[in-house]
């Protein structure tokens, strides 16, 4: 997956670095002349490049990554080091995702097909004026293509490794005068990607599938009508998640007190095997699992959208109305956490939401000596989230006599959570730039925002099997519980900024800005204190230059940044060591530089880079957290790389001047693409390839060594030819060529608490869930 940079606009042109237009001040702009730090592909670029979701697009986009777990739900977008995981279903993002101008709460759609797309815009930096939802960190702005009166189509076929397959297409044109109608789809599946040594099978199997219709009516010259609608379902068959080095210090096998003199004396082995005597533990190889169950999951979206837009000449500007509703629906039969040869729980979760927005705008048209944005905007969803936890035949921990009387939960126990939320959100926002002179500008905004949540949680406890509820169960659960919530959190969010043309083509340009997030509850368990959390909040300074040179040889920009995040948003996992909760985490500062460049030096030859350089500390506020105690063993005091005692009571632990979770310090890619014509054959032949590169860093919040992960790079490349016309493209391809193994997401063990450690301890260890191993196949792409 080489990124195609630079194009030919046209033979006659001289060759240079493709022109990208982007939409991220609410108004068309050539991305060189916004002046934040931004990334911006075009659909070109993305096709070519073999990029077919967001989480591919990270790849290429300074301080970008993208993590998934065990469902499109626990997706979590992490820019400039910062990002809210999606255990909790509650929580919004650090980084809002708008698709087509339409926020979307969640951030599973990042994982859904880039089919039919104009435009990619990562915006790096708060996001609090111009954007409709929570955006204290940054935004990604996707923009589909829009109909036209050219009657065109066009088809993708993929074929690779694990019996991969996939379709892409479109067909579109003029449907009446002044209307043009627009219709993508994609079908993609493949046979699973990870072994899975319990039983022989594959697991990690992909099933997708969707569709968006696009009408635009064009009544009068000063008025656009566009109306879009969209299906996408998304299943994934297995789990991807292991345990990491179960052999090693404070691993499954051998974290334990005294430690066992060899693996068949492991208290876990022992208390495994007598449970699963015909699955005795075996530890998972590379890109291989150990799992008695198997996960599934299963994704359905769906929304519609209506946009005005109408031209007023009379006062140089365009008015704007975005009304949209969309559904998001997420079920998973059985999240299977655990990733041993193991029935512990049966773990079934489903959520639902189902968001109405509207917004309206107006824009002046960029050619005034005052500019200006302004709108309103308005936000209302409603979220339906159930999980049903139920004991299973070999959940093995004896519990100690001070849990309900000690010994093992009897298969059957239940407990049936049910939360419902309810949000309001208005806003009112505007922003102006005075035009000093031609070269220099100076712009500031603000926007108000104030959100309503209430909230509702059930905790049932239950036996499926009609005996009573056992008494460790109901200990262990702390008894169910109910709570309600409401709360309301306002705040006003700002942005001041300057920019000056020092020559033709390089701008310079400098940021002060606020972001917000609001607070919100916890949606996982009925009895965690507190039950709110409060709104996180951002302020950032920053200093860019954009330069455009050499004939648009090279684009080169860079970015220096220094960002205070307060009262971070941070998920853990819960006390009785099932599920994860949501809470103010301290505050944080992050600091360093961005370079994004593009380069066509020589004909033929395209080139792509980026860089990012980030040191995060955490800088206050934290030091009444969770305390590490399971490295090497259980009741360990907390290792020197997480927080240590806050005071002699050894209650909590303070991690103020640490570092973050998941923040490398540096982030960077490198991508080539040489296109050549094949003599006068009217084809052309090109190859590509691309590296991306990322620090170590530690990928969860406790900062426990076993979840560090080392530095690695991934290769990815790209060979084929193209016809001069661009009716015919036919390439091989690769991503993870060297079958680098690496984590995405790791956490402290998810079923500890009911897999027995030997005695009455739990299990000790970690679990994470693998990357993309190596993938390989042939496309054939046609247009008419």
């Amino acid at each position: 997956m080489a990124l195609a940079a630079p194009a030919v606009a046209s033979a006659a042109e001289t060759v240079g670095v493709e022109e990208v237009i982007v939409t991220a001040q609410k108004r068309p702009e050539n991305v060189q002349d916004v002046p934040m730090s931004i990334s911006a592909i075009s659909g070109d670029q993305l096709e070519k490049a073999n990029i077919s979701t967001v989480a591919d697009v990270s790849r290429f986009v300074p301080s970008l990554s993208i993590q998934q777990s065990t469902n499109n739900r626990n997706s979590s977008i992490v820019l400039r080091n910062v990002g809210t995981s999606g255990t909790n279903p509650g929580t919004d993002q650090d980084v809002g995702v708008f698709v087509d101008g339409v926020y979307v709460q969640v951030a599973g759609p990042v994982y859904s097909e880039l089919s039919d797309i104009s435009t990619v815009e990562v915006l790096r930096g708060p996001q609090g004026t111009l954007y409709g939802r929570n955006t204290p960190v940054g935004a990604i702005n996707i923009t589909t293509r829009a109909p036209t009166d050219r009657t065109e189509a066009e088809n993708t076929i993929q074929y690779g490794n694990d019996n991969r397959f996939k379709i892409t297409g479109l067909i579109g044109g003029g449907l009446a005068p002044d209307l043009a109608g627009r219709v993508s789809y994609w079908y993609g599946r493949d046979d699973g990607e990870y072994e899975n040594i319990y039983d022989g099978s594959k697991t990690g199997k992909d099933r997708k599938a969707g569709v968006r219709g696009r009408l635009r009516w064009t009544p009068g010259d000063d008025t656009t009508v566009d109306l879009i609608a969209y299906y996408s379902h998304a299943k994934v068959i297995g789990s991807n998640a292991r345990q990491v080095d179960p052999l090693g210090p404070g691993g499954i096998v051998f974290g334990y007190n005294p430690t066992p003199t060899s693996f068949a004396t492991s208290p876990f082995v022992i208390a495994q095997t007598a449970a699963n005597p015909s699955h005795p533990y075996v530890p998972a190889g590379k890109f291989q699992v150990n799992a008695a169950t198997d996960s599934e999951n299963t994704t359905n979206m769906y929304g519609v959208s209506g946009q005005i837009t109408h031209d007023l000449p009379q006062i140089n500007a365009t008015i704007t109305d975005i009304l949209a509703y969309n559904s998001y629906y997420d079920h998973t039969p059985n999240q299977s956490p655990g990733g041993l040869p193991l029935d512990i729980t049966t773990n079934e979760q489903r959520d639902k939401i189902r968001a109405t927005s509207n917004e309206l705008r107006i824009a002046s048209d960029a050619k005034q000596k005052i500019d200006y944005v302004g709108g309103v905007y308005y936000y209302h969803s409603t979220l339906d989230y159930d999980a049903i936890t139920t004991v299973g035949t070999m959940a093995n921990r004896v519990f100690p006599a001070s849990t309900g009387g000690g010994g093992k939960i009897p298969a059957g126990n239940r407990q049936t959570l049910t939360y419902a939320q309810d949000i309001d959100a208005i806003a009112i926002f505007g922003q102006v730039t005075l035009n000093v002179t031609d070269q220099f500008r100076v712009t500031a905004g603000g926007r108000w925002s104030r959100d309503k949540k209430t909230s509702s949680i059930d905790a049932v406890l239950s036996n499926i099997t009609g005996a009573p509820v056992s008494p460790v169960f109901f200990a262990n659960q702390q008894g169910g519980g109910s709570l309600t919530g409401k709360r309301v959190d306002k705040d006003t969010t700002w942005s001041l900024g300057a920019q000056y043309d020092l020559t033709d083509g390089v701008m310079a340009y400098v940021i002060a800005g606020t972001g917000y997030k609001d607070g919100g509850f916890n949606s996982r368990s009925a009895v965690v204190t507190p039950y709110t959390f409060d709104p996180e909040t951002s302020r950032t300074y920053e200093a860019g230059i954009k330069s455009t040179l050499f004939d648009r040889k090279l684009i080169l920009n860079v970015d220096v940044f220094r960002m205070k995040v307060n009262n971070y948003q941070q998920s853990t996992l819960t006390p009785q060591g099932v599920g994860f909760v949501i809470g103010n985490a301290g505050n944080f500062r992050n600091q360093g530089v961005e370079v994004d460049a593009q380069a066509a030096p020589i004909e033929h030859l395209s080139l792509k880079g980026s860089l990012s350089y980030i040191k995060s500390k955490i800088v206050s506020g934290a030091d009444r957290q969770t305390c590490d105690k399971t490295y090497p063993f259980q009741g360990s005091d907390p290792p020197p790389s997480s927080g240590q005692y806050t005071d002699s009571t050894k209650a909590y632990c303070n991690f103020n001047g640490l570092t973050l979770p998941l923040s490398p310090k540096v982030r960077g890619s490198l991508a080539a693409r040489w296109e050549q014509p094949l003599a006068s054959t009217g084809w052309s032949w090109f190859v590509s390839g691309s590296m991306n590169y990322q620090s170590s860093q530690y990928m969860d919040a406790s900062l426990d060594p076993r979840a560090y992960q080392s530095s690695y790079t991934l290769f990815d490349g790209n060979l084929g030819v193209t016809s001069d016309d661009g009716a015919w493209r036919v390439s091989i391809w690769g991503k993870n060529l060297s079958n680098k193994e690496y984590f995405i997401v790791e956490a402290s063990q998810t079923q500890g608490a009911n897999i027995s450690g030997g005695g009455t301890r739990p299990a000790n260890g970690f679990i994470g869930w693998m990357g993309q191993p190596r993938t390989y196949g042939i496309e054939v792409n046609h247009r008419w």
